[in-house]
């Protein structure tokens, strides 16, 4: 009675999923959007201000996908079905679920770099603070926030291109940040900026990964039900789960995917778009600093780029940076 309760609540709460995103897309797409203009006109109106010291320590690098060890917390739902081929008492069967491997790392402390770039930040002195920033970053290399203060303090200092370069690496590691989204939206329109290669999707694919890992783990315990009692209702449940399992399995693709192309932002405030790899060669047109490029390959001292409007050519490497 109770498994059966139990498979009729996940069935139901996938059906309940579902009808409750579809109902809700539209208002939801509204809600965003008025959220978006809400706040692109607050940062209008105010100065683009660097993360402060909490803010950097709670931005790590979020990359637990790229870490093997994570994979091992498949194992309960893995030792669940095993068992349950071997036993019919379930209640030796669910301690199991308390089988996650953590394994924590300590990390250098940059506080005092970061203090004395947020001192001279505020006295102006911006080269300073840049120098501060850096030299954290150094101690903490995948960290959005501090990547977030170079492009604030690159806007500050007028290099343009770098500006848009530290805050599309910034939302490569938090793609979610809105105080990150805003601020290159708002610094793309301010350089007149236009046809941009879009940021990235505003989902860290780490939420596609443990949502995948949760539903690998209840396919094989549903499965192992299925196995032991051959009930209808169970092996509609696994259908159900395993569906699900699909469809995060290929957002978790699509999600890496999309991370794995490279994008190149001018840095240069004078770079042509090349028709061919050679100093001779005729130009296009001229690319302003900060336009965003897909990377398409490379050719000795030159990178094959395309637009975002699907013009290809070429761009010298010195005046280019890859995200």
């Amino acid at each position: 009675m109770g498994v059966g309760t139990f498979a009729r609540c996940i069935r139901t709460g996938l059906v309940a999923a579902v009808l409750l995103c579809a109902c809700t897309s539209g208002f939801t797409q509204d809600l965003r959007e008025s959220a978006e203009k809400a706040a692109v006109e607050t940062l209008e109106s105010t100065e683009l201000s660097p993360k402060d010291l909490m803010e950097i320590k709670s931005s790590d690098c979020k990359r637990r996908y790229s870490n093997p060890r994570n994979f091992l917390f498949l194992l309960p739902g893995v030792l669940f079905f095993l068992f349950a081929l071997i036993t019919r008492n379930y209640g030796k069967i669910f301690p199991f679920f308390g089988l996650l491997l953590l394994l924590g790392s300590s990390e250098p402390d940059p506080s005092a770099a970061i203090r004395r770039a947020e001192q001279s930040f505020v006295s102006g002195r911006y080269l300073e603070a840049m120098e501060g920033y850096k030299q954290a970053e150094q101690q903490l290399p995948c960290n959005s926030a501090i990547l977030y203060n170079l492009g604030i303090l690159s806007h500050y200092l007028g290099r343009q291109g770098y500006a848009v370069h530290y805050l599309r690496r910034s939302l490569r590691l938090a793609p979610a940040d809105g105080q990150v989204q805003y601020a290159l939206q708002l610094l793309e329109q301010d350089y007149d900026l236009a046809g941009q290669v879009p940021p990235p999707f505003p989902v860290h694919p780490d939420v596609a990964f443990v949502l995948l890992l949760v539903f690998t783990n209840v396919t094989f315990i549903i499965g192992a039900f299925v196995l032991r009692t051959k009930k209808v209702q169970f092996l509609i449940t696994l259908v159900l789960v395993a569906i699900a399992t699909l469809g995060c399995l290929a957002f978790f693709v699509g999600r890496r995917l999309a991370d794995v192309r490279s994008v190149a932002v001018v840095i240069a405030e004078e770079s042509q778009l090349y028709r061919v790899p050679e100093e001779d060669s005729k130009s296009w047109f001229e690319l302003p600093a900060g336009t965003s490029l897909w990377i398409r390959g490379s050719s000795g001292q030159y990178y094959l780029v395309e637009t975002p409007a699907q013009i290809e050519g070429w761009v010298r490497s010195d005046t280019i940076l890859i995200d």
